[in-house]
Order: structure tokens, then C-alpha cells, then sequence
């Protein structure tokens, strides 16, 4: 299985936005030209709530790779709610599936394990009166429990077929070795 992965797209009016639209260009280009089974967004699409012509841009782009294989988007932290789930309707020959929520789907014989930006893993209400140190572990924990289970769900469905984690993150206290 061939899989064209794509991230942090940005497309924004105010950031370089005739380098942007080539670039993008020159991917489609490409994906294309290798005919990938599946293409995958893993988020930030656009760089902050969306215009309509950033929108008007990202859907041509959009309909080239839906014309091409399937296409998995996960929103990213830039992504506004909602903001990409119309793209789900563009006329395209193959499917365009959007993920504002973790997701294990199956496609073209692969699953994979979605996780698209969690502002927030633990309800609000239960966060009130803790320390910052305490709201960072429970959410981190309950990130934890959302992993295992995409996790465990892979194990589960995908048995020894092909696994693929799709996940936008930000780490913290990373150390390159």
C-alpha cells in the first residue's frame, strides 16, 4: 500500500500565499503522478479560521487528490471546529473523510488509527479547582487511555494486517538524541 502523508498545510492569505498555492500545486502534482492508495492530512490545514478563498484553494487541491484515492483528513490545533467537514461533500471520485474525533477505520485492506488536535481530553467542569501541574496529568492521562484504546482497537481488527497512527500532537519536553 502506497500512502501519501501530508501535514501542517497552512493555508493562510496573509502567510506567502502564491508559494503556497505552488507548492500545494506541485504535491498534486506528484500524488498524481505516483497514484498513492491513500492520501492522508494530518492536520492544519488552514493557518487560523478559515477565508473563503483559503477554503476555495484547499477544496481544488481537495478535489485533485479525491480524483486520485481516498483522503483522510485529521484536524490540527490551527483548524477551527467544523471548519473542515464541508470537504467531506466535494464531488470527488473517491471519498474525502474528515476526523474532529479519535477514529479507527479500515481502508483498502490497512487500518489506521485517527487522532485528530484534542483542545481538551477531560471535560471542563472536572479540571475546576486544580492546579496546573494537576490538569496537565489528568490530561495526560486520559490522552494516555485514548491511545491505548486506538491501540487495543488496532490490535483487535487490524490483527497482522497494516496499522497506521495518524495523530496531530505537540509534545512537551521532547529531547532529540
Amino acid at each position: 500500500m502506497l500512502v501519501a502523508l501530508l501535514t501542517d498545510l497552512h493555508y493562510g492569505l496573509h502567510l506567502r500565499w502564491e508559494e503556497c498555492l505552488s507548492v500545494h500545486s506541485w504535491c498534486a502534482s506528484v500524488i498524481e503522478e505516483r497514484h498513492p492508495d491513500l492520501i492522508v492530512l494530518a492536520g492544519d490545514l488552514f493557518d487560523r479560521d478559515s477565508k473563503p478563498a483559503e477554503r476555495n484553494a484547499l477544496a481544488e487541491l481537495l478535489r485533485r487528490f479525491g480524483d486520485v484515492a481516498p483522503v483522510l483528513i485529521a484536524r490540527g490545533n490551527h483548524d477551527a471546529r467544523g471548519d473542515l467537514c464541508i470537504f467531506a461533500q466535494l464531488a470527488t471520485r473517491h471519498p474525502i473523510r474528515v476526523f474532529e474525533e479519535p477514529a479507527l477505520v479500515e481502508q483498502g485492506g490497512a487500518w489506521i488509527a485517527v487522532l485528530p488536535w484534542m483542545e481538551r481530553v477531560v471535560a471542563e467542569e472536572s479540571l475546576v479547582g486544580l492546579s496546573a501541574a494537576e490538569t496537565m496529568e489528568r490530561e495526560m492521562a486520559a490522552l494516555r487511555e485514548v491511545l491505548v484504546e486506538l491501540g487495543a482497537g488496532m490490535r483487535e481488527k487490524a490483527g497482522e494486517g497494516a496499522k497506521i497512527f495518524v495523530g496531530h500532537l505537540m509534545l512537551r519536553g521532547a529531547v532529540p538524541r
